[in-house]
């Protein structure tokens, strides 16, 4: 599942690494419900799911809703920019694009009820 990897790069120099974007918005976003420290962060890269490279999060955009079943079942496809997005929107009738810097916690709640992302991750967020 290369086009769904996803780090985390924290301030010294460590990082996580995720098979699952949802997962590690979860990560990031849910610490409280996960129990999970999160430490200083310096990056955020995704694998951009058109080409696999990676890719800075500042410079990312995530189709949501589109079906496509990653790892752990559906979830976000990130990649470079928004044309990009519109296009990949497009090719996998996509609900929405958002840019990673508008992901929110509210974002996920409404991503969780509208199933744009896998069972468990709607679980952690919802419950």
């Amino acid at each position: 599942y290369k086009k769904y990897q996803c780090q985390v790069v924290f301030k010294d120099g460590s990082y996580e690494a995720f098979d699952s974007p949802a997962g590690l918005l979860i990560y990031l976003l849910f610490a409280d419900k996960t129990g999970i420290i999160v430490k200083p962060l310096d990056k955020v890269f995704f694998r951009d799911f058109q080409t696999g490279e990676w890719i800075d999060s500042g410079y990312s955009f995530m189709v949501v809703g589109s079906g496509e079943m990653g790892p752990m079942g559906i979830d976000f496809l990130p990649v470079l920019g928004k044309k990009n997005a519109e296009t990949l929107k497009d090719q996998v009738k996509g609900e929405m694009i958002i840019s990673y810097a508008r992901v929110d916690r509210k974002f996920m709640i409404k991503a969780a009820n509208s199933n744009w992302i896998h069972f468990l991750a709607r679980k952690i967020i919802l419950e």
